[in-house]
């Protein structure tokens, strides 16, 4: 499917399709948004809810609930990025092949170069944000990895969008050397090797690449636990 030109996008709100890089959302999902609890399952069971309405009316039985039902959409976070990634599988974006494919070659490059599964994982989602953060999906990916990987890895993943113009900045107004703003920075090389040896490379069609099968073990391994950040909405730090 075609990506739409800019006065098309969000035409599903008025009429009858929203493009959504390659996939088309249709008014009656949009309609389909409830704004109550979806709290009763298929087989009609009765999932409890909080009692308040607003969140100065919580009590500790309120919370230790959210809590627990947040920690089990926390450790269900590998297979919605899986999930994620499969809407950049055959969108139409102007390349040779879809950004789902760039991001699989991408990995498996890296993985090819010997980089450890933070890294691999790393190339493997470094562009998802291109759906949701178009103008700084490199910002957008590295706030999700913040907890599960290493500084160099979070770093390379944000800086990676200035270092890819050193490739084409000069077609679209920008400077190719932008990218001299962050040398002599400790992952500087790491960021430049990265761009040079697997992202910019990894729009070959024919290039031998792993499936996501394939890398769906790591992406469970990497985000297990957030080994980098151990706190979150219902942790202190240190706890």
């Amino acid at each position: 499917m075609r990506r739409p030109r800019g006065e098309d996008v969000g035409a599903g709100l008025d009429g009858e399709e929203s493009f959504f890089y390659g996939c088309t959302m249709t008014d009656a999902v949009i309609d389909n948004l409830s704004q109550t609890a979806n709290n009763v399952t298929e087989d009609g069971q009765v999932l409890p809810v909080v009692g308040f309405s607003a969140m100065t009316q919580g009590t500790q039985a309120d919370y230790d609930l959210v809590g627990g039902i947040h920690e089990d959409y926390v450790n269900a976070l590998p297979d919605r990025l899986l999930q994620f990634c499969t809407l950049l599988d055959g969108d139409y974006s102007g390349y040779k092949i879809s950004r789902g494919a760039h991001g699989l070659q991408t990995a498996t490059r890296a993985e090819a170069d010997g980089a450890d599964e933070e890294m691999i994982v790393t190339a493997l989602l470094h562009d998802i944000g291109d759906v949701l953060a178009p103008e700084s999906h490199g910002a957008f990916i590295a706030a999700i990895l913040k907890p599960y990987v290493r500084e160099e890895c979070v770093w390379v993943a944000d800086k990676h969008p200035v270092f890819q113009y050193a490739y084409y900045g000069q077609y679209v107004g920008v400077d190719p050397e932008l990218r001299a703003m962050y040398r002599g920075h400790p992952y500087y090389e790491s960021c430049l090797q990265f761009c040079e040896k697997w992202d910019q490379a990894s729009f070959d069609p024919h290039y031998p690449t792993r499936d996501l099968a394939y890398f769906a073990p790591m992406v469970h391994r990497v985000f297990a636990a957030p080994r980098y950040q151990p706190w979150g909405n219902f942790k202190q730090p240190g706890a």
